[in-house]
């Protein structure tokens, strides 16, 4: 039921939709067993045979061509009113969970790939649009195609319409494990397919590594052993499809040779006339196509009910907690930023952080130094709140953090990372993310200030200029300048510098520098970076070290330790 009530809560907005598909999918199969009973009487007319309706050969024929255009434009309307609720279904299956992931905390969101997820965004509402656009009506349709043809083949002759029903599911039955191992090693085949290309991607890709290390015979086998994992798989495929469509053809026949021979031993004796004859072979077939068809809908039932527990799972990545950061007995001081750390993790195992306190003084510009992986940027994902503490206090200015990834809370904070992420759209929309208040004159200063100028200069249509999908036609020297850029229309109390320079050229690294030197002053700084020219604007330096501050002292003192080690 908890199915139905989420598709359903998707595609309520279009119930005429859906009335008017299931509703034309019930005439639309009503007339495909009206169909048949109607070349029955004709076929009665012709022979001049009992007729249960009083109609002449013309208004029979006339009958006959108005059902047929009924079951047309029933169908054109079914596709249609599917596509409609598929297309309704999918849009806001879609919108939920990428509003869900933009509104959930950071903490949550950092633990899927962001390739991953998108695609199981896209390719997961698709499939479940797919499969509600095929089982909603379809599934009815056969239903009542299964229902219809044999109620109508029964009041001809009941063991008429046993025999046929029973042979027809017989010989599914029996062809049905064939056919599915046919959709099985499909997918494994994809599968080895997909890992083919992958090596050889891979191997393309190193191809000067390949021939420095004169490796390319090893390469050769490598991608000989993935390619001959294909073929056999293929021919496991072709094998199993040489047994399933002639074993299809051959279940058709025989219940269709069954019909035929039981029918015909009622003609013979005078049971049924000639047009009921007729009539049960094309009930036959119409039962027959549906049943098949039957047993895949029970499949797409099963890959329906998988695909929504996907969707549901991706929905409840997030349950929130109303559980408060613990607070001090009193607020932090108005003129610092505090950090109190008890306990922090990432997987409540592994400690990184245990009783560290750091104060930083409203003004004052910090580096935050350490080896890999002893959670420098952690830090500052921690006095953001974008990642909740385990046992501890964020404060800020006398204000305490109680509600992680708060939008309040960030607002006062201003982050450069080594890399600017770039939007794909205009100049204008680069910059406009970062203050939606902001002017075109605004952005404009910022970007000078930002050591913009010959960016401007270089971009023909300057605000209104087009930058391709991750900045690919800008460099890293420029990216980051639209980064800083963005820094100044915020104007955030705080700013968070993370190895700006990383993927700068050493010429731009001075000049990117000054341009940091000037919107630091007055601010609040806490810095990551292992370049001179950066970590030279920091007053004071905190040393991490296995989950402790190892060093907390002014930058000379640190340099000067430095030298002597």
């Amino acid at each position: 039921m908890k199915y139905i009530i989420f598709l359903y809560s998707f595609i309520r907005k279009q119930k005429a939709a859906l009335v008017l598909a299931i509703v034309f999918t019930v005439v639309a199969a009503l007339a495909e067993v009206l169909f048949p009973f109607l070349v029955q009487e004709l076929v009665n007319t012709l022979l001049k045979d009992k007729l249960i309706l009083s109609f002449s050969f013309n208004e029979l024929i006339a009958s006959l061509i108005a059902v047929s255009l009924l079951i047309v434009i029933s169908h054109a309307i079914i596709i249609w009113m599917q596509t409609i609720n598929a297309s309704e279904l999918s849009y806001n299956m879609r919108k939920s969970l990428v509003d869900s992931f933009l509104s959930f905390p950071y903490h949550i969101t950092r633990k899927f790939h962001s390739a991953n997820l998108a695609f199981r965004i896209k390719n997961d509402t698709y499939l479940v649009s797919d499969r509600i656009r095929d089982l909603y009506s379809e599934f009815l349709y056969d239903t009542l195609s299964i229902i219809g043809p044999f109620i109508a083949m029964a009041l001809i002759d009941i063991k008429l319409a046993v025999l046929a029903f029973m042979m027809v599911c017989l010989m599914t039955l029996i062809s049905k494990p064939i056919t599915n191992r046919v959709a099985v090693y499909e997918r494994i085949l994809q599968i080895y397919n997909s890992r083919l290309t992958g090596v050889i991607q891979e191997s393309l890709s190193w191809i000067k590594s390949v021939k420095i290390f004169n490796s390319e015979e090893s390469e050769k086998k490598r991608i000989n052993n993935a390619n001959t994992k294909v073929k056999n798989v293929e021919r496991i495929t072709g094998l199993f499809m040489s047994l399933s469509i002639p074993l299809g053809f051959f279940a058709q026949l025989a219940s269709t040779i069954a019909v035929l021979w039981y029918g015909g031993l009622l003609l013979m004796d005078g049971t049924i006339n000639l047009g009921n004859f007729v009539a049960a072979f094309t009930y036959e077939q119409l039962m027959s196509d549906s049943i098949k068809r039957y047993s895949n809908h029970l499949n797409k039932f099963a890959s329906l009910k998988s695909l929504l527990d996907r969707v549901f799972e991706l929905l409840g990545a997030y349950q929130p907690n109303n559980r408060k950061q613990s607070k001090p007995v009193e607020n932090g001081s108005a003129n610092a930023i505090d950090i109190n750390v008890k306990k922090f993790s990432y997987n409540d195992r592994d400690t990184l952080f245990r009783d560290m306190n750091i104060s930083i003084q409203k003004g004052e510009r910090v580096l935050i130094v350490g080896d890999n992986g002893q959670g420098k940027s952690t830090i500052f994902d921690i006095v953001t709140g974008l990642t909740p503490l385990n046992e501890g206090y964020v404060s800020i200015f006398g204000e305490v953090l109680d509600n992680p990834d708060s939008q309040r809370w960030l607002q006062k904070f201003g982050v450069m990372s080594q890399q600017t992420q770039i939007i794909k759209g205009t100049l204008y929309d680069n910059l406009h993310i970062a203050n939606t208040e902001s002017t075109r004159e605004e952005m404009i200063s910022a970007l000078i200030q930002a050591g913009g100028s010959e960016l401007l200069d270089k971009l023909k249509d300057g605000l209104d200029s087009y930058i391709d999908e991750k900045g690919s036609s800008l460099s890293g020297g420029e990216r980051q300048i639209i980064g800083l850029a963005r820094l100044y229309l915020k104007t955030p109390e705080i700013l968070l510098f993370d190895e700006p320079t990383t993927y700068l050229d050493n010429s731009k690294i001075n000049s990117f520098a000054e341009s940091l030197n000037n919107i630091v002053r007055g601010k609040t700084v806490l810095m990551i970076s292992h370049d001179p020219r950066v970590f030279r604007l920091a007053e004071r330096v905190i040393r991490i070290d296995k989950g402790k501050i190892a060093f907390d002292g002014p930058l000379q003192e640190y340099m000067g330790q430095a030298r002597t080690n």
